[in-house]
């Protein structure tokens, strides 16, 4: 009863404030003697109702119950309207709150400052037997021993599950970004401008983080599933000065980058053991976090009016990338005796360079071209050095040296467009495209791309407008050859015996032959002035061809209509509805070494995700000028399916392709506003609105901390149960809108 007396009596305020505020002394702006203020905003009381627990609810979002502060903008100036400040608030005291203030002079300077908060809530379920510091987190030695002895020799499912659910306790999974900018402007003459900004962006909280490590036994691998600490530290800083003549331009810029990681790794008990072993592995586990790195990229721009009609665009920027976060040692695992590293850091060096240059001309006053050339390179200069060895899972040494990779590539970019309007109600546009890559220690060394795209606008009459495009596209490698461009230099004696290597037959989709077709339509139509329809659509499809194994399709295509009718003055409806479909094949194998390795084991999966939009809403006049309606309904269904079958009879012991179980979610709102205007510069609004979020994926519907009642191959994993359940809530709210 108090919470009802406390939310009716902040209604009546809201009331007496709205009463307040619509009387005669409401005006559109107040003057003071040497300047003018103006402003709006918005406040209110918002309760909220329903089963609203799941993190979907508020996953980039925060919506209390209780007092908000929808926005609020004040603007002053002087009476010569010459300087100005402004300030402007968005849900100010809530998780995604924005604040901006600006002050300046018109036309000569202008200073910012923003402050902006945006969380991200991956699971409201999350349970972990993890206790301990952020990145070193540990497990009560009575549930280790327990949890050991549980899986010796074989597991004690019925065990396993009761310790771990008993001692599993609630954790958050969640970030929180906070991003402090300051920027400044200034104009001395009308042909310069110069450009600064600060950026500070601060990134906090936990996440799921899967690993993997030894079980105590000698059956294999157990997935452990953490919460990741995250404390990123970004420094972004920009500047530019630009001039600006009659028939030319120039600009230089810099944008520097610094990024700092307060944690280096992650470390953690094995749930399963309590002390080294040379066999079964490592009483803890360890893993590298994001490293420290910094940026810096010049670059010079400029652009020239060679004629009347004839105009030269150009940039060049140059990039320099630095890593040098220490090596982590090769093994958590005491009782093993691998090779020393070969540095103490990687010394991280990687070079950019980017120029880009756009030719635009007027051939004839019916016929443009534009003429494009864009040059790319990454210049990774990362020491290759060989690995002796490497430990795999902190249980054994692999006695195979290994090098790291300096993945580089260069890349060239080249395009003609040609327009003409041969009548006034036609245009027509047609081009074509040219990008090539040279890249090292990728699968390809090289790939050639060429396409030509052509597109026609007709507009008959003033109410009907139609529009079409079509691209294709032949993408073709040179050569493709994991073992001679990669194995080969990962492994320089050759990989570990008794392991298979890559397929000779598989394509990886950014490096394989693919011919591409896209089609876009659009039809605006206008029958009469009060109704609008507009109708799209488009299709896509990606054939990869002379793929054995990988992505061998991708299609898709989409169409939607959107009806805008206005009855009367007083009444106006709308309505839209999309579709979008998305299909692809896969082809794979299950080798399963190296006597499995034939095509008796292969299979194919065709995926298949389909989104249907719809929309539907009124706004109604109910009182002319001074009570309006508005009401809206949305519905979005999105379902995924893969079917999966073999090609062949499979000779892989308990391999078998199924069909995945398939997946829906399903997001109904409703919103309903009813406005009173109380004055010319005042509305009270009492609104409602329903969301209902419907989840079915079989993938973590089931989550636990334990699963293995559910798969018994994982009867010795920790997971952190995270899930995105349903929801159902309802939003009523009274605020008042104002402006002076």
């Amino acid at each position: 009863m108090a919470h009802r007396r406390g939310w009716w009596g902040t209604v009546a305020l809201l009331v007496g404030a709205g009463l307040l505020l619509g009387g005669p002394s409401a005006v559109a702006q107040l003057d003071l003697p040497d300047h003018t203020v103006k402003g709006e905003g918005e406040f209110g009381v918002r309760q909220i109702y329903g089963s609203h627990g799941s993190s979907k609810f508020e996953e980039y979002r925060h919506i209390p119950s209780g007092l908000f502060l929808d926005r609020l903008r004040l603007g002053v100036e002087d009476k010569e309207q010459r300087q100005f400040y402004e300030l402007r608030v968005t849900e100010p005291l809530e998780r995604d709150q924005n604040y901006q203030l600006r002050a300046g002079r018109y036309g000569r300077y202008a200073v910012q400052f923003e402050w902006d908060q945006l969380p991200h809530v991956f699971s409201n379920t999350g349970r972990s037997l993890f206790r301990g510091g952020a990145d070193d987190l540990t497990i009560p030695s009575l549930v280790r021993s327990t949890l050991q002895s549980a899986t010796t020799p074989t597991a004690n499912t019925a065990t396993i599950n009761t310790t771990v659910n008993e001692n599993a306790q609630g954790i958050d999974l969640r970030l929180q970004r906070k991003t402090a900018t300051l920027g400044a402007s200034y104009t001395p003459t009308p042909g310069w401008d110069v450009q600064f900004s600060y950026g500070n962006e601060h990134r906090e909280g936990t996440r799921p983080f899967g690993a993997n490590i030894r079980t105590n036994n000698t059956s294999g691998f157990n997935t452990v599933e953490l919460p990741e600490p995250t404390d990123y530290r970004t420094h972004d800083v920009r500047a530019q000065a630009e001039y600006t003549a009659d028939r030319w331009s120039v600009a230089v810029g810099y944008v520097g980058s610094i990024f700092n990681d307060d944690h280096t790794s992650l470390t953690w008990d094995n749930p399963f053991r309590t002390t080294d072993s040379a066999t079964l592995g490592a009483a803890r586990g360890r893993h590298a976090l994001p490293p420290d790195n910094i940026a810096h990229t010049a670059s010079l721009s400029g652009s020239l009016n060679v004629a009347q009609a004839t105009r030269l665009m150009g940039t060049i920027s140059y990039g320099w990338w630095r890593q040098d976060e220490p090596f982590l040692p090769k093994t958590t695992n005491s009782l093993l005796s691998p090779s020393a590293l070969p540095a103490a850091s990687l010394d991280g060096k990687i070079n950019t360079l980017l120029m880009n240059y756009t030719l635009n001309t007027r051939l004839h006053r019916d016929v443009s071209l534009t003429a494009r050339y864009r040059h790319s390179l990454l210049d990774n200069n990362t020491p290759e050095r060989i690995f002796d060895d490497y430990v795999q899972a902190d249980s054994s040494v692999v006695t195979t040296d290994r090098r790291n990779l300096a993945i580089a590539y260069t890349n060239h970019n080249a395009g003609l467009d040609v327009g003409w309007r041969p009548v006034s109600v036609v245009s027509v546009k047609a081009g074509y495209g040219f990008e090539r890559f040279d890249r090292e220690k990728r699968d390809a060394n090289i790939t050639n791309e060429h396409s030509g795209k052509g597109a026609v606008d007709v507009t008959p009459i003033d109410w009907l407008l139609l529009r079409a495009s079509y691209l294709y596209s032949q993408r073709r490698f040179d050569e493709y050859d994991h073992e001679k461009f990669v194995g080969e230099h990962t492994f320089p004696s050759g990989e570990p015996a008794g392991t298979l290597p890559q397929h000779p037959n598989l394509r990886k989709f950014d490096l394989a032959n693919r011919n591409r077709n896209r089609v876009e339509l659009l039809g605006q139509l206008t029958p009469f002035e009060p109704m609008t329809i507009s109708a799209t659509y488009g299709l896509g499809k990606d054939d990869f061809k002379d793929v054995g194994f990988g992505i061998t399709s991708d299609n898709n295509w989409s169409a939607g209509l959107d009806v805008f009718y206005r009855v009367s003055p007083r009444v106006a409806l709308f309505t839209n509805y999309t579709r979008e479909e998305f299909k692809s094949k896969m082809r794979s194998r299950q080798r399963g070494g190296a006597a499995g390795d034939t095509a008796a084991n292969d299979w194919a999966s065709d995926m298949t995700d389909i989104v249907d939009t719809v929309g539907a809403g009124v706004d109604v006049g109910v009182i002319p000028e001074r009570l309006d309606l508005t009401l809206a309904y949305s519905i979005a269904v999105a379902t995924g399916q893969v079917r999966a079958r073999p090609l062949g009879t499979p000779t892989v012991s308990g391999f078998t392709a199924e069909n995945y179980p398939d997946t829906k979610n399903r997001l109904h709102q409703l919103k309903a506003a009813l406005k009173y205007h109380l004055g010319e510069n005042l509305t009270a609004k009492l609104s409602y609105t329903f969301e209902r979020f419907v989840n079915r994926d079989f993938q973590t519907d089931i989550m636990d901390p334990w699963m293995g009642a559910v798969d018994s191959g994982a009867n010795s994993s920790i997971f952190l149960g995270a899930r995105q359940p349903s929801y159902e809530a309802h939003f009523v709210a009274l605020s008042l809108s104002f402006r002076f």
